[in-house]
């Protein structure tokens, strides 16, 4: 399966408190197969089940909210959760055609035309990065690189480092989110000023 299948299958293990005691092997046959990517996981299915069969475990980082829910790969907030949610409809809609794939830069775009600005105070490590005197444009939280099938949201994320990657766009203006998005494709976006990027074990977003 894809990324939504891996995030059910370790979601039901931590809750039944097993996870500790498996071993996952992932064959990528999602949509977007990000946290294949971020984990080195050939998305060829049959050298991906071929690294099943043949490779090595490793420990993967997991990231856990307040409420015992995990987090596979990354969670959004603001614009990119709104893209997100615009983009699965349009996955499900084009799924059955082969191009599910597209669904994701349709959800950006829709999401770009009036994207939504919310105010939040963000702690990275204890440290405030913002605390509701600016718009945010989006926040990421994760251990994977990419999301939509390959959008380097947070490119230097390692799954298994032991920190997560935190990511706050300030890019609010309608020139600057433009120019944010152009960054983004990139992978270029950390350089921004308006761009705030660490790497930490605990986050809090309110």
């Amino acid at each position: 399966g894809g990324d939504g299948t891996l995030h059910s299958v370790v979601a039901a293990l931590y809750r039944r408190h097993e996870l500790a005691e498996r071993t996952l092997g992932l064959v990528p046959l999602g949509t977007g197969n990000d946290f294949a990517r971020a984990a080195g996981v050939p998305l060829h299915p049959v050298e991906a089940a071929m690294s099943v069969v043949s490779g090595a475990a490793r420990p993967i980082d997991l990231l856990v909210d307040e409420l015992g829910e995990v987090v596979v790969n990354n969670v959004h907030l603001g614009a990119s959760a709104e893209a997100s949610r615009k983009g699965a409809a349009w996955k499900h809609r084009l799924g059955p055609f082969g191009i599910g794939v597209l669904g994701y830069p349709i959800g950006v775009a829709l999401a770009a035309v009036r994207p939504s600005y919310v105010r939040l105070r963000v702690e990275i490590d204890g440290e405030c990065v913002a605390d509701m005197d600016r718009h945010v444009l989006m926040v990421a939280v994760g251990n994977g690189g990419s999301v939509g099938g390959g959008a380097a949201v947070m490119p230097y994320a390692v799954p298994h480092d032991g920190l997560a990657d935190v990511m706050v766009s300030f890019a609010t203006g309608p020139f600057d989110s433009a120019a944010y998005l152009l960054h983004l494709r990139r992978g270029a976006h950390p350089a921004r000023e308006d761009v705030v990027y660490r790497r930490a074990r605990e986050v809090s977003v309110s």
